[in-house]
């Protein structure tokens, strides 16, 4: 029986981080049969004006001057004027693929389709093509937890059937093209992918 229970990416909501729920016990989001189908709601694009603008380059120093700080300062966050990792990757690609610039499968390894989607992004908002400043500031306030968990569906199990077969000459008699798993299911609603679900619920059978 595969676990009733998948933490995944929320693309149009966000509830808790990941890291929130106890040992052996994941938060639930309740889906109903409608939004299975429902058309997504399309998030509003942040005013551009209340971007900021580049960062100027810091005055360089002479080789004998140090900076003396006081007290040490806490570790910075990454820098928005690069590509982004790790929870930063994964928020640029739920809010690029809310705005309807597909950055290509949600999977926090940005890419080739990222790479486009951000300089699509950029062409439209007025920003140099390729500069990521602006947008990583963008969805950094769009998506602020990009990851949730939730409850798989019961409705789920007709739209799947790990029998259907791998011959086009038989899925021509199928009823209906499902998916082969519950994995399947839940990464094509999120727009990711199962191995990257499998990497997020490393404990939990989502098969």
């Amino acid at each position: 029986m595969p676990s009733p229970f998948i933490t995944l990416i929320p693309l149009l909501f966000a509830l808790s981080p990941a890291g929130a729920q106890e040992p052996g016990v994941l938060k639930a989001l309740p889906i109903e049969f409608e939004e299975i189908t429902a058309p997504a709601e399309v998030a509003t694009p942040p005013d551009s004006a209340e971007l900021p603008a580049p960062p100027a380059p810091a005055p360089a120093l002479e080789p004998d001057a140090v900076p003396l700080i006081a007290n040490p300062l806490p570790a910075a966050p990454a820098p928005l004027e690069a590509r982004p990792t790790g929870d930063d990757a994964v928020r640029l690609q739920i809010f690029l693929d809310e705005q309807n610039f597909g950055p290509g499968v949600v999977d926090g390894r940005p890419g080739q389709f990222t790479d486009l989607a951000v300089r699509s992004w950029n062409e439209l908002h007025g920003y140099p093509l390729d500069s990521w400043a602006a947008v990583n500031t963008a969805a950094r306030r769009a998506v602020p937890n990009p990851f949730a968990t939730a409850i798989v569906p019961e409705i789920a199990t007709k739209w799947v059937d790990p029998e259907l077969p791998f011959k086009k000459d038989l899925q021509a008699k199928a009823k209906l093209m499902a998916y082969r798993s519950i994995a399947e299911f839940m990464s094509e609603r999120y727009h990711t992918d199962i191995p990257y679900l499998v990497n997020l619920n490393p404990a939990v059978k989502i098969y």
